[in-house]
Order: C-alpha cells, then structure tokens, then sequence
C-alpha cells in the first residue's frame, strides 16, 4: 500500500516524507477515479460471483506488522514500522486493505503512510479491480493481478515513471517489494517491507 499522511517536522521525516512521495506522485498518481460503485447484484449472482473471485484473495486477510525501507532520492535507504489491516467487507464482496506506516525517531512517531485500496471484481473487464488512495491524493485506479496462488501485483498507470508492486503471502509473513521504471523494462526496487501476521 502507498502513501502517504504526514506530521513530523524533523529533517529526517521530511526526507522520508519526500521520498515516498517521490515513489507515488512522480508516477501517475494525479490519474483520478472515482469512489467504488455499489456491487452490482443481478438474477445471474453477480454477488455470488464476486464473493468466489475474492476468496482467491483470502491469504492477505488478517491484522500484519512489521518494517519497512524506502530508497530517498538521494540514495539514503530510511526504514519505518508498518502495518496492514486487510478484511472483506460487504459480506464478501469487496476486500479492504488498510496501511499505516510510522517513522521513529527519539521516541517520537511520525506518520509518513496513511493509505487505503479497496478491491473488487469487475464483471465486465473480467479483472480484479484495485482502487487506492492516500491522504491528500486522488484515487488511483488499477488492476490487481494474481501471479500464483498468494503472490499478488499491480501497477500504476503509464507515466514517465511507473511503480509496480509486488507481494507475496506465505507462511504467516507478508513480502512486499515496490519497483521503478522509465521504460516498462528496466525495474529498480526503491521500496520494500516484510510482515508478520499478527492477528485474524
């Protein structure tokens, strides 16, 4: 999940700050979508439908903690503590994935991470629609593809930059690896953390 709600003024939480915001709004961030539509029930069990296509989604559910490092543009690797919160919603037809990440310094947190993704499944496009927003930006709307059984990716729109993200669920943990690109070609990993599942 991506990012961010902001608090500190430290220099070193701006630098992260910067850094985060650097891996979101350089790459297609201001592509806005609309709030989620209201599932779509009909007499073929539109609504039965979505809830067997999201249980593929089943292994990211659960309360998960753990650290996390970001790349600053000028190179500096800065790490922060994360967590997710991932439940269904809507008797099983929309999963919500809630992240928050805090930066520690001195005894003092910082908010530098405040996101929220829905997902749903879209019918007509056949796809695992992925709606993402963080405080103070627009809704960034994209599709959530499913590697193999628990390994899970999605992207942002074609910008100048891109970001790609990638995550893994296996064991308890949960291995998430953010990635740039200029040309779709060449990803360099700027982002990444690893969870553990804390709770149901």
């Amino acid at each position: 999940m991506l990012m961010l709600g902001f608090r500190a003024c430290n220099a070193r939480s701006v630098l992260l700050r910067l850094a985060l915001l650097a891996c979101v709004s350089l790459t297609g961030a201001a592509h806005a979508a609309p709030p989620p539509a209201e599932p779509v029930r009909d007499a073929n069990g539109a609504a039965a439908t979505a809830r067997e296509k999201l249980a593929a989604l089943q292994p990211l559910v659960g309360e998960w903690r753990g650290r996390g490092w970001i790349r600053a543009p000028d190179g500096q690797r800065i790490e922060f503590e994360q967590s997710e919160s991932v439940q269904f919603e809507l008797q099983g037809e929309l999963l919500r994935i809630r992240g928050i990440g805090e930066y520690v310094e001195s005894g003092r947190r910082s908010i530098v991470h405040d996101a929220l993704a829905l997902v749903t499944w879209d019918a007509a496009g056949e796809r695992y629609r992925w709606q993402a927003r963080r405080a103070g930006a627009d809704w960034i709307d994209s599709t959530l593809s499913i590697l193999s059984p628990g390994r899970f990716r999605w992207q942002t729109p074609p910008a100048a930059t891109q970001m790609r993200f990638t995550f893994e669920v296996a064991d308890g943990r949960w291995r998430h690896l953010g990635e740039a690109s200029r040309d779709g070609v060449q990803w360099i990993p700027v982002l990444g953390f690893e969870l553990q599942r804390v709770g149901s």
